[in-house]
C-alpha cells in the first residue's frame, strides 16, 4: 500500500512479526526497498486465543509476547542500525 499526504508516503509490508526471523527480513527489505526510513509504526499486537491469563499455557505466553513485544523490539533495533 502507498499512500501520500501533504508530501508525506506510508509503506506497508506484510510479514508475521511473531515470527523473528520473517520481522528482521521484513525490516532489512524495508530498509532496502524504502531508505532512509524517517517514522517506524510498530502496528502490531492482540491475543490471538482468548485464554484466561491463569488458564493459559507458557507456551501461549510467549507466543503473546513475541508478537506483541519482541516484534517491536526487533524492528526497532533493526530500522535504528547506523
Amino acid at each position: 500500500m502507498r499512500c501520500g499526504h501533504w508530501g508525506r508516503q506510508a509503506f506497508t509490508i506484510q510479514a508475521d512479526v511473531s515470527n523473528s526471523a520473517e520481522c528482521e527480513a521484513a525490516c532489512h527489505r524495508a530498509l532496502a526497498e524504502f531508505s532512509p526510513i524517517d517514522i517506524l509504526i510498530n502496528n502490531a499486537g492482540g491475543r490471538r486465543q482468548n485464554i484466561a491469563t491463569e488458564d493459559m499455557p507458557l507456551e501461549v505466553w510467549r507466543e503473546l509476547m513475541d508478537l506483541n513485544l519482541t516484534s517491536t523490539f526487533l524492528c526497532t533495533k533493526v530500522i535504528a542500525e547506523p
